[in-house]
């Protein structure tokens, strides 16, 4: 069965519970909010909690803060923050002429799911900002003093949560509500930062023809959340082969170049060298490719290695820069590079991910994203990226840097949660987790300080930032009732 919506999915949703969330969703849905353009609906939020008589302020970033007095005879009980963002990430169909800084969402309805048309759906996070308008609206609820925050750019750069005012917030609980999956509770999250190796673009001179090697087929994949999977790296593989042939015979590397995001693990990349005997290098690609598919997962079946012989470069990079470019690749640590502390979490600690090399007129660029869930931890392996850095004559900057949400100790917002969701779902326990890659989190328990104790829960919610995201309707629901749960409780 199929319910499509009309005017941005304005009927897609009667009837489904909770009607004041799907309500807001609606709405939410038909005011366009991608990253750097979310103040039409920092706006709208403004104007709702001003209606209902709530305490609001949006500041200069356009994140808004809105403070609820808490319900009769809940004056004691502590105050408790809601947090979610207000930006979506807009992609759409080859074919779609959606423009996401006009046009409302079409809202598809299907088999329990919700969809948009060709495009996006946004429910991350605008499910979020949908619950906190329903609880921030509805008079009869039970709760403490109650605050929520909505962020702004969280898809791009956590601009909002980076630069946010936090002196302003009382609460020292929190429920981010950003996460995917119904039934788990995160209770941790990594810290990130770039960095980036430039090497000068040396010119020299070379006799030979050049061989274009290109690795393609891989799967590729987020470089937090799918970095323990062994997905190939197509950077990482391009160098070893590269690598590997230097040491039998030198050559010219001409140009690297490989990936566009630094928190994607590279599927495809291209590298042109001088080549002295092109059969011999197919050969030796042919053995190489044999290895390597056998150490990869089934999602890197169609992992290739594919050589062309074109012709002469006037100007290839120097045998001296070469060498120090394969060899950084090479040494530099990428990957799964230590597990957690906590065998039951099943997390990966501290990665790293050679997520763009890109070769410019007077220098090769290496992006790396390195993330780390023990803050400890990452002081150590950015010395070992500065050594290599020493030792190959380098430029090094460290970019971007982010903290890490390490997980609170006796936690009593994390031991509400379990005996609700318990409560709720009749006994069965949740999933506790942690969460390789960066959400909010982070930034908030650095402004609130050591106090503070934070989850991050939400609805199922699949295939984000694709036009296939889809969410669970009824987990919705499900999620909603939690929510009041934990917020009434004492």
């Amino acid at each position: 069965m199929m319910n499509k919506g009309k005017n941005g999915g304005l009927e897609a949703l009667r009837g489904y519970y909770p009607e004041n969330v799907f309500f807001f969703f609606q709405e939410i849905v038909s005011i366009p909010h991608i990253s750097g353009h979310e103040k039409k609906l920092a706006d709208y939020i403004e104007k709702v909690a001003m209606e209902h008589g709530l305490y609001c302020e949006q500041d200069e970033y356009h994140n808004v803060f809105v403070r609820k007095k808490p319900a009769p005879g809940c004056e004691n009980m502590p105050a408790l923050l809601l947090q979610g963002h207000l930006d979506m990430v807009g992609e759409k169909t080859a074919d779609s002429s959606h423009d996401f800084l006009k046009d409302p969402l079409q809202l598809v309805v299907r088999e329990g799911f919700l969809s948009a048309e060709n495009t996006t759906l946004g429910a991350d996070d605008g499910i979020a900002v949908a619950m906190m308008l329903a609880v921030l609206t509805d008079s009869s609820l039970r709760h403490g003093p109650l605050e929520c925050l909505f962020t702004v750019d969280e898809e791009s750069g956590m601009t909002g949560a980076k630069h946010f005012d936090y002196t302003k917030i009382q609460a020292e609980r929190v429920i981010n509500l950003d996460s995917e999956e119904e039934g788990t509770c995160i209770v941790s999250c990594a810290g990130g930062a770039d960095i980036t190796y430039r090497f000068a673009y040396e010119k020299a001179c070379s006799p030979y023809k050049c061989a274009r090697i290109k690795v393609t087929g891989l799967a590729g994949g987020h470089s937090g959340a799918d970095i323990h999977l062994s997905r190939g790296n197509a950077n990482r593989i391009l160098a070893r082969f590269l690598y590997q042939q230097y040491q039998k015979m030198p050559f010219n590397l001409v140009s690297f170049d490989g990936g566009d995001k630094h928190n994607v693990i590279t599927g495809e990349s291209c590298a042109v060298i001088t080549c002295a005997d092109f059969e011999k290098l197919k050969r030796e690609a042919a053995c190489l490719k044999k290895q390597i598919a056998g150490e990869l997962s089934e999602e890197d079946a169609s992992f290739t290695i594919r050589l062309d012989s074109i012709g002469a470069k006037e100007q290839v990079l120097s045998y001296r820069q070469t060498h120090r470019v394969l060899l950084c690749m090479f040494m530099a640590p990428e990957g799964v590079l230590s597990l957690g502390k906590e065998p039951q979490m099943n997390l990966v600690d501290v990665s790293s991910n050679l997520g763009v090399v890109h070769t410019k007129e007077n220098e090769i660029v290496l992006a790396y994203l390195m993330r780390f869930n023990t803050a400890s931890k990452y002081h150590e392996w950015l010395a070992r990226y500065q050594s290599i850095a020493s030792l190959l004559d380098a430029e090094i900057e460290e970019t971007g840097f982010y903290d890490c949400w390490e997980r609170a100790e006796n936690s009593q917002l994390e031991k509400i949660y379990i005996r609700e969701y318990e409560k709720l779902y009749h006994g069965q326990k949740p999933r506790i987790a942690g969460m390789h890659a960066g959400v909010e989190c982070g930034f908030i328990k650095k402004g609130l300080g050591e106090k503070a104790e934070l989850i991050s829960i939400g609805p199922n919610l699949y295939d984000i930032h694709t036009v296939k995201e889809r969410l669970d309707l009824f987990s919705v629901g499900r999620t909603y009732d939690l929510l009041l749960k934990i917020l009434a409780a004492e």
